[in-house]
């Protein structure tokens, strides 16, 4: 299967340059890199979920992983929209998983329990197996992990 790729921009940093967001679309499954060191305004928060929200309203059965390998410094307004972006993916039957999240920010959602409710992993190449596998469970009627 071919893999789409889109860029999306939101509105200007501090910089005056785009907050960079890849989207990418494959096997089933959709990615979103954030392509910035900091998450820290009000502006980028809310057009980081205005983008997510947008893809995922046009997927079925979203399976969504969010790529935060090069986000340094996140604020905690970001750790809501990730638990609201996850509520709306679970009732469209999807799921949304994290990748490359530095120890610092992973600290964090581990003190709010957000890494209870979504699935951290190493790797985005881990996050997005992890969906071929369980669909592979669903398939075969086997048992539903809780949660990932």
């Amino acid at each position: 299967m071919q893999q789409t790729v889109t860029e999306q921009h939101s509105t200007a940093n501090r910089d005056g340059a785009p907050v960079r967001v890849f989207v990418y679309m494959s096997h089933g499954v959709t990615r979103f890199n954030i392509e910035e060191i900091k998450l820290i305004r009000q502006e980028d928060m809310d057009d980081f979920r205005d983008q997510v929200q947008a893809t995922v309203n046009q997927i079925d059965q979203p399976n969504v992983v969010i790529s935060f390998e090069t986000v340094q410094l996140i604020c905690s307004r970001l750790l809501g929209i990730i638990a609201a972006l996850n509520k709306q993916i679970r009732a469209r039957g999807g799921r949304l998983k994290l990748a490359c999240v530095n120890p610092e920010i992973r600290k964090v959602f581990s003190i709010t329990g957000l890494d209870r409710e979504i699935k951290i992993y190493d790797s985005v190449t881990a996050a997005e197996k992890s969906f071929r596998f369980q669909r592979v469970i669903d398939f075969f009627g086997g048992p539903k992990p809780a949660s990932g």
